[in-house]
């Protein structure tokens, strides 16, 4: 009897302090901590819960899946942590899965949160929009700031970049706001066309540095559509880079 009263005690002692660690935000001790308690005692579902919580919080996906790999999935709390832990590391497929198989476990509003989270870790902006009005509206306070962002996003067209600079060399990466290029762009296509325009103005078709500078202005004209196609998709992935960083900022949060 006293030495059950001793492992109590220990363990009412570890918990403390592995609370405190938790609380610091150094999750790679409390999960140590954690793992100590789940020795001790197996069958305390507080203890695996802030073990979760902890490889979550410390991004340790190795040893949070090797953990839930030993256990059966049948708290909702520990499947929402391991769900948003595969989230946080890109792993969506794989959360998304976690989340199809154990969907029965969650109610209409957690499933609409859910749901909302995994579109905005895929980038899928129009989903995500379309799924916000489904949220509660606490959770609608807290993400409109973010959705006013994405719906106010302003993405640009490669194709339109790459007409654009097929009419005005230079004028496509201008349209995507890589303005220093653009003229760089301009500034080698003019000069290269114009000195084959005055070399063959001089000579005629025998001119020989006419047709030299001419198939030089020809290859910036072309690289110079192809880089304003790629420019603005580089625009766009960046935008896309952007709202993705601050949509993990949320999913962080939950």
């Amino acid at each position: 009897q006293s030495q059950f009263l001793q492992e109590s005690q220990d363990e009412e002692q570890i918990q403390k302090f592995a609370k405190y660690l938790y609380n610091l935000e150094l999750y790679d001790l409390a999960a140590e901590e954690y793992e100590r308690l789940l020795y001790l005692n197996k069958s305390n579902p507080e203890h695996l819960k802030y073990l979760i919580k902890s490889y979550r919080g410390a991004s340790n996906i190795d040893k949070l899946r090797s953990r839930i790999s030993k256990i059966e999935l049948t708290d909702p709390e520990i499947v929402n942590e391991y769900i948003y832990a595969l989230m946080l590391e890109s792993l969506n497929d794989e959360a998304g899965d976690i989340y199809q198989k154990h969907i029965t476990y969650f109610g209409p509003e957690k499933q609409n949160k859910i749901g909302f989270d995994l579109a905005l870790a895929n980038k899928d902006w129009s989903k995500s929009t379309d799924q916000f009005s489904s949220l509660s509206l606490a959770e609608k306070m807290k993400y409109e700031p973010l959705i006013n962002q994405i719906k106010g996003a302003k993405y640009k067209s490669p194709t339109t970049a790459a007409i654009l600079s097929g009419i005005i060399p230079g004028s496509g990466r201008i349209y995507v706001k890589d303005n220093v290029d653009g003229i760089i762009s301009l500034i080698f296509v003019a000069s290269t066309a114009y000195q084959s325009y005055r070399r063959f103005n001089q000579k005629g078709t025998k001119s020989v540095a006419g047709w030299i500078y001419g198939g030089v202005s020809l290859g910036f004209y072309i690289s110079n559509i192809y880089g304003s196609y790629q420019s603005a998709k580089l625009y766009n992935n960046n935008i896309d880079k952007e709202l993705h960083a601050k949509s993990l900022d949320f999913i962080r949060l939950d």
